[in-house]
């Protein structure tokens, strides 16, 4: 349970909608904490500037405040950072045991030591030891000795030779270890040192570190002038010091740091994805997130402790202080080096609607490439049973040869235990010799036992010579429909399942192929039709030719309407005519035609009523 404490009394701290703690070997614990401003929260008016939270009998003070509308944003150092205000305005000289010297810097504060002498220096000596604040003191004289502390709760320094042990804990990559990343910096090497020493600075000695065979060339480090150096074998001691190699640390994202686990402590650390790391190693820092209960340990940063002098410390105080303030930077200053790389994050909480948006934006130049990316993260905070996650980013990257564009989405929405996933890309890539635009989408949904995946991609490609457009889909069930348009100087070839036409459509030319026509509407034509061997009707009545003649073929008769003329020879054979009652007219003047009323196959010929001649049909 958190609480802050006012005026002696200690008052709950609820609501808390996320909190990290930081703590690393012989230094300061770090807590961030967002607190929401809701009823049931007694705490949430005394969170102020220098207020004191306490968590677990460690106590932290709030050194940066963010009060927003609804909700507080605190960054905290653990309370004995305090010290750096308690002055020490002695000077110890001469002979004192470590716990002496811890029992004096702490003298008339709250703090105290449980300190295990075993492998520490018995006595050590001082010259001028002090004149500076307490917390300073402290860590200079830890580093002097070599001794390692941790902070344990109701202000207590547990200070060993070396905390923790080893207990045999193991952690591997698939079991109980997500990720690890390595971190190395080589900036401080030192291989080399030359100690001048003796009365006026007549001896010279050149010491070798036992690593100096792992680098190509010597390096040496500051040349150390000390006529307080008498012998070489104190030179060789001093020179000791000043010897630098590889800084080596490894970050690592467990799923379980083990139900307990101790600052210092070594572990054995197997990571088959680098090259099947196998690492012995201590855990110098742990961080642990709040579970809406408890702080619980989400990542160990390991490595080996180094010792460093006062000046050291120093040194890396005023690093961390450039870094802090790299933004002013004297811009005319001319550097040469690989990659010029700028980068800006900001992350901005809304909790009256539940939502987290972070925002990046980074530019990073080498003599090769300029590139440009924006980046949003949107996560709901907390909607019950549903969530959304969505991804933005879009990027410009610019060469000597190609300038490319992206645009892309993915959005994440969770309900009722079915999550959904649409993804989705813009491209423009752009060369001297061609220009082509891709857009492409991907849909996922994830339910229980069924799962469906879809995509869909449109692209079009163009060069002096060619234009080409391409769009496709492929559906849940892994079916794929394709369409294309494909255009240069001789021709347009268009591949699809159909093609529509709406409106008029003019042809100036031929319309050849190996398919068919099919149309509800009518079809004009002013000039010749060419047409094959037969027509077929809907009725399935047909028009055949074949050798030179026409067969016209009906399943209920043929109706000759209006005069028609026969030239040339008309074969009745095999039929049965009927119905040629009345006159059939000819060309010739006065001539008819008709039936004879007691034969029906005689055909009469008369001329002005006068009968001219029989026609008998067989």
């Amino acid at each position: 349970m958190l609480t802050v404490i006012k005026n002696g009394m200690e008052y709950p701290i609820n609501h808390i909608q996320s909190a990290r703690r930081d703590s690393e070997i012989s230094s300061a614990h770090e807590l961030n904490l967002i607190v929401v401003n809701e009823a049931n929260n007694p705490g949430y008016p005394f969170l102020q500037d220098e207020a004191l939270i306490l968590i677990d009998g460690h106590e932290y003070r709030i050194k940066k405040l963010t009060n927003r509308t609804h909700y507080k944003n605190i960054s905290a150092l653990h309370a004995v950072t305090d010290l750096i205000g308690v002055p020490f305005n002695q000077k110890l000289t001469g002979s004192y045991t470590p716990l002496q010297v811890f029992n004096q810097l702490l003298a008339g504060t709250d703090w105290t030591v449980n300190f295990d002498s075993s492998g520490v220096v018995a006595n050590v000596e001082l010259k001028e030891f002090g004149r500076n604040n307490v917390w300073k003191l402290f860590q200079e004289f830890c580093n002097k000795i070599q001794v390692e502390f941790e902070l344990l709760p109701n202000k207590v320094f547990n200070i060993r030779k070396k905390l923790s042990s080893d207990y045999g804990q193991q952690y591997r990559y698939g079991y109980n270890l997500k990720s690890l990343s390595k971190e190395s910096t080589s900036t401080n090497i030192v291989t080399h040192v030359i100690v001048n020493y003796g009365d006026d600075l007549t001896e010279t000695a050149t010491f070798i570190s036992p690593t100096a065979g792992n680098y190509s060339r010597s390096i040496y480090g500051d040349i150390i002038n000390d006529e307080r150096i008498k012998t070489i074998e104190d030179a060789e001691k001093r020179a000791k010091e000043k010897f630098k190699d590889i800084d080596i640390s490894y970050e690592l994202d467990i799923a379980q740091l083990g139900e307990s686990h101790e600052l210092g402590e070594t572990i054995h650390t197997i990571y088959e994805p680098m090259d099947d790391l196998s690492i012995v190693t201590r855990i110098l820092k742990v961080r642990e997130e709040w579970d809406g209960e408890e702080f619980v340990v989400t990542s160990a940063t390991v490595g080996n402790y180094v010792f460093k002098t006062a000046e050291e410390i120093l040194q890396d105080q005023i690093k961390d202080t450039e870094s802090s303030v790299n933004d002013n930077i004297d811009k005319t200053k001319e550097i040469i080096q690989r990659e010029y790389r700028w980068e800006l994050s900001e992350t901005v909480t809304d909790l009256e609607r539940n939502i987290t948006t972070e925002y990046t934006a980074m530019i990073s130049m080498t003599a090769r490439e300029i590139r440009t990316e924006m980046t949003q993260h949107i996560t709901n905070i907390n909607t019950g049973m549903d969530s959304m996650e969505t991804r933005l980013s879009s990027s410009i990257s610019q060469t000597a040869a190609q300038i490319r564009a992206e645009v892309s989405s993915e959005v994440t929405t969770i309900s009722n235990n079915i999550s959904n996933v649409r993804q989705d890309v813009a491209r423009l890539d752009i060369t001297a010799s061609s220009i082509q635009s891709t857009v492409t989408s991907h849909s996922s949904q994830i339910g229980g036992l069924n799962t469906q995946m879809s995509s869909a991609q449109s692209s079009i490609t163009q060069q002096a010579a060619l234009i080409s457009q391409k769009v496709s889909i492929t559906d849940y069930t892994g079916a794929s429909i394709v369409s294309k348009i494909n255009q240069d100087p001789y021709s347009v070839t268009i591949d699809a399942q159909k093609i529509n036409f709406n409106g008029a459509v003019f042809v100036n030319g031929n319309i050849t192929g190996n398919g068919s026509i099919t149309g509800a509407t009518t079809i004009d034509v002013s000039s010749n039709i060419s047409i094959g061997h037969q027509i077929i009707f809907s009725d399935m009545t047909t028009i055949t030719t074949g050798g030179g003649g026409l067969a016209i073929e009906a399943w209920n008769g043929i109706d000759m309407i209006g005069g028609t003329n026969f030239s040339g020879v008309v074969d009745f054979q095999n039929a049965y005519v009927t119905n040629l009652n009345g006159f059939v007219a000819s060309s010739t003047q006065g001539l008819s035609i008709t039936q004879s009323t007691n034969n029906p196959k005689v055909m009469v010929f008369r001329r002005y009523g006068a009968d001219i001649g029989y026609l008998t049909l067989s």
